[in-house]
């Protein structure tokens, strides 16, 4: 993920918007080539890993030491497993471009309108789903006829999120807001496992209404399918 202004912000159509100095928050970066690995050292240094010719489909790196203060343009973000010296990408991501600071460039929809969070604890959380470990708690609340929810992703719970819940003052009750972040927990999951290409592991997901954790599996209506 990247800051746009004092805080995350997600376009649900479009995805993360990213500047440049956000880009140092990724752990790992490979070139759209996928010729050229880079590790995020301390600072704002990587350290550069070359792809080695095998015989399987696999795609290994191994470093030679040289390390570079800039990080090449033409790169995306990648998770990256290590097995002896060799570095193996396991996904990739991809950066969208910010077009601008205006608010315009920044509307989304209610279920994920405010983020917050960086690009390393993204990372964990996807290596965790991946592992079939991914956690991620939201609750919700209703006052004065507006329901809003919140959900972070555990265990660092340095991702978080809220929104506010559309629909008449009449209509708001806690039950709603609690499903308002569920949908937001599911939505958020399944945005970053789309952008990271995973296609399998698990995520567990926390709240303390059983109503709501009914409904979101589809067990009884209304639910946010």
């Amino acid at each position: 993920m990247g800051v746009t202004k004092a805080t995350l912000e997600i376009d649900q159509d479009t995805g993360f918007a990213w500047d440049e100095q956000c880009k140092n928050l990724a752990g790992w970066n490979v070139t759209s080539c996928a010729s050229t690995l880079f590790q995020k050292l301390n600072g704002n240094a990587w350290k550069e890993w070359k792809r080695v010719p095998t015989r399987t489909r696999t795609i290994t790196y191994l470093t030679q030491g040289q390390e570079l203060n800039k990080l090449p343009e033409d790169t995306n973000p990648c998770s990256v497993t290590i097995e002896d010296t060799n570095a193996i990408i396991t996904s990739v991501g991809e950066y969208s471009e910010l077009e601008g600071d205006e608010e315009d460039n920044h509307t989304t929809g209610w279920i994920l309108p405010r983020i917050a969070g960086n690009n390393y604890e993204e990372q964990i959380f996807i290596n965790n789903i991946s592992k079939g470990k991914g956690q991620i708690v939201s609750d919700g609340s209703s006052k004065e006829g507006r329901s809003t929810s919140a959900f972070v992703v555990l265990p660092n719970k340095n991702i978080h999120g809220s929104n506010t819940i559309p629909g008449e003052p009449q209509d708001q009750i806690s039950y709603r807001g609690e499903l308002g972040g569920i949908l937001a927990s599911i939505c958020y999951t399944n945005k970053i496992c789309t952008n990271h290409n995973i296609s399998e592991g698990l995520c567990t997901m926390y709240c303390d209404n059983k109503g709501a954790l009914s409904a979101a599996f589809g067990w009884k209506h209304p639910n946010p399918r």
